[in-house]
């Protein structure tokens, strides 16, 4: 099975946290794949680590690391994947796989253009 896991900064701003939530739920809806999210500041909860543990433990054969970030910094280019290669050495039987960031999409000059119209 499939799974997809939505990484965010994380904020001590739990509404912040909350909003990341309810786009894990429509995201689900959409895709109808399992959608977890996780955050990568340890402020927030649930972290990367245990959420990948418990995909696995919920039967993930694959597993799509989506970086909700808009631009190329050390958290995309360093800490996620050095997460995931540590996750991926742990769990060898379970292919995990991470996308490019949000703000790379080539759909993000067209939300930008429309946000201002």
């Amino acid at each position: 099975m499939t799974q997809i896991l939505l990484i965010a900064h994380g904020s001590r701003n739990q509404l912040a946290n909350q909003e990341i939530a309810a786009l894990t739920e429509q995201l689900a809806k959409q895709c109808q794949r399992p959608v977890r999210y996780a955050f990568l500041d340890h402020i927030a909860q649930p972290n990367i680590s245990e959420v990948i543990d418990s995909m696995i433990e919920n039967q993930a054969q694959q597993i799509i690391v989506l970086p909700y970030f808009l631009n190329s910094g050390n958290h995309v280019q360093q800490d996620i994947p050095t997460i995931i290669a540590q996750k991926q050495k742990e769990y060898p039987q379970t292919a995990i796989t991470i996308t490019k960031h949000v703000g790379a999409d080539d759909m993000m000059v067209q939300l930008l253009n429309k946000l201002i119209l």
